[in-house]
């Protein structure tokens, strides 16, 4: 504020540094973010995948259901032409996995099922299998499904952190998962 007194214009960099000090706060200052994101807009400032995923990350840190939010922004990042990334698409899946609200999973998995195979990573699957665990109805074929996939998909297989999250979505497949565990640390021990 004193540099826009002073007659200076903000520029792109004092955006991302202001908003990477609201996402970095505890609790972080999501509502202040998408002030800063106005601001931008109504600058006719650039607003890359930086400015998004930091907003994204404030919405992550907030504490409370937040995924409605992160979706909403992620729609409007689309809109504006920008194209997410992993970190986009994996910070609004870990803001899914905590969110238990009404029509969360089902967007979450549409969200996921977006993301090009090649894109998703280690930090992708495992609130993906969260998501399905929080699910209201029976998800062991589709979570199974998401495990086999980052068996496949992962150089640094195995993962402890997807194998835990598979037992989680799939509590009635725990002897085979337990099993691939198993024959996947013998042949890839790390």
């Amino acid at each position: 504020r004193r540099m826009v007194k002073m007659g200076l214009k903000p520029n792109e960099v004092s955006y991302a540094v202001v908003l990477k000090a609201y996402s970095s706060a505890m609790p972080s200052r999501p509502k202040d973010c998408m002030r800063m994101l106005k601001e931008m807009q109504s600058a006719n400032l650039k607003i890359d995948e930086v400015i998004y995923n930091t907003i994204l990350r404030a919405l992550s840190n907030v504490g409370r259901p937040a995924f409605q939010d992160a979706h909403r922004l992620y729609k409007d990042m689309l809109g504006a032409g920008v194209s997410p990334t992993n970190v986009t698409y994996n910070t609004i899946l870990q803001i899914a996995s905590r969110d238990h609200g009404h029509g969360v999973a089902d967007a979450a998995l549409e969200l996921y099922k977006s993301i090009p195979v090649k894109m998703r990573d280690a930090y992708t699957y495992p609130p993906v299998l969260h998501i399905l665990a929080n699910g209201r109805k029976s998800q062991d074929a589709e979570a199974l499904k998401v495990f086999e996939e980052a068996r496949t998909n992962l150089t640094n297989w195995p993962n402890e952190h997807v194998f835990k999250a598979a037992l989680r979505a799939c509590p009635n497949e725990r002897s085979k998962l337990q099993a691939l565990w198993n024959a996947d640390a013998k042949s890839n021990p790390n």
